[in-house]
Formats: C-alpha cells, structure tokens, sequence
C-alpha cells in the first residue's frame, strides 16, 4: 500500500544506547536480540542483508548457538524489548484512528515470523485472549525480492500477517478513554514480544 499525505507510521531502528566512537566499544546485548538477528540471518534473501547482519554478530562476539547458548557471554540489559511501541506512539496510532474513523476505529497490527505449523492459530489466539476483534485479516509468504534468486529449499520460510483490529470507541479527547486503549494495545504487544517465533512486529 502506499502511503498518502497525513499518513503515520511508526519506524523501528536499532542502536546500541551507548558507544565509544573512539574505541568502537559496544555494550552489551541480550540474548533475545541475538537470537532474533540469527533466525534473520537463516532467512535473509540478499547478500548485502547477509552481509550486515554478519558484521553485527562479528560486532557483537560471534553466531549465538542454535541451542540457545551464546557463543559469547552477553548480558540482559534492562527495559522493554525494541519492538514493543511506547506508550507515547501507541496513543499517536490510537489517537489518529479514532479522528479518521470514530464509529468503528481500528489500528492495524503486522507480525513477521518464520513459518511454522499452527502459526496463524498461535497470533489469533493471543489476539482473541486480550479481548481484540479482528476485522480483516491478509496474509502469505514473503516475497523473494525482484532480480534475487529463491533461498534452499530447506532454508526457513518467512511469513507475514496484517490484522486490522477494532480498538474501543471513545472520543480522541478523552484522556482517560485514551489511556485505557493504549493500556490494552500494550499488553498485547508484550504478549506477541513474547512469542519465540515472532522475528517483527508494528502497530500502524
């Protein structure tokens, strides 16, 4: 889809907090984030992506596991994962929904994940669990990008789905109408954030 004037969208980046320039020390990071920059590197389709992502790992102590254990001692930071929004820009996504559409608001939810059996029965439910309803739903295999060639056969799928959600109904002005959306937007981030197989998620 494309994007038309006045449209918002939420950009995700990654930088450590914190670096020396002059000496190139990077602190430390999670296992989490490890492990999801390695599952990406299984399922990366172009060598420039393969690239980066092998120069972070070199960065940061070298490939993780495939058990779980880290090839280099790494340390859990505090603070929320990086893809779980912020209060301050799930209330912008809310907020804009219910000025474009007050009787019915929704917000849309994109999950990117490797693909797996009972993958799309694992998003709905935690979905259906945190009392959301789903009012269009789209979704299929990434694409391989035009001019690169197919990965292995045997090498993992990526899979992305778009949820459009109905958020509850209340006026944009009200701040405590407001608060509780964006409470219950965020309890649902932390829950996808806690599924192993979600490489990606954002609130559009």
């Amino acid at each position: 889809a494309q994007l038309e004037n006045g449209d918002m969208i939420q950009v995700v980046t990654y930088r450590p907090r914190t670096m020396n320039e002059q000496t190139a020390e990077l602190p430390p990071v999670s296992p989490r984030l490890l492990e999801q920059r390695r599952l990406w590197l299984a399922g990366c389709q172009t060598q420039s992506a393969r690239t980066g992502l092998l120069a972070f790992f070199e960065r940061h102590g070298g490939l993780p596991k495939e058990d779980g254990e880290n090839a280099a001692a790494v340390e859990q930071p505090a603070g929320p994962s990086q893809f779980v929004p912020s209060a301050e820009s799930l209330e912008l996504v809310i907020r804009s929904s219910l000025v474009a559409n007050p009787e019915n608001p929704t917000c849309r939810l994109v999950v990117r994940c490797i693909d797996k059996d009972g993958l799309l029965a694992d998003v709905a439910r935690v979905i259906a669990e945190r009392s959301f309803s789903v009012v269009k739903y789209s979704g299929g295999p990434l694409a391989v990008p035009s001019g690169e060639s197919a990965p292995p056969l045997d090498a993992p799928r990526w899979f992305e789905m778009s949820y459009d959600i109905a958020l509850p109904r209340c006026n944009p002005t009200d701040a405590a109408g407001v608060r509780d959306a964006v409470e219950r937007v965020s309890n649902l981030a932390e829950a996808l954030d806690a599924l192993q197989f979600v490489a990606w998620f954002s609130f559009q």
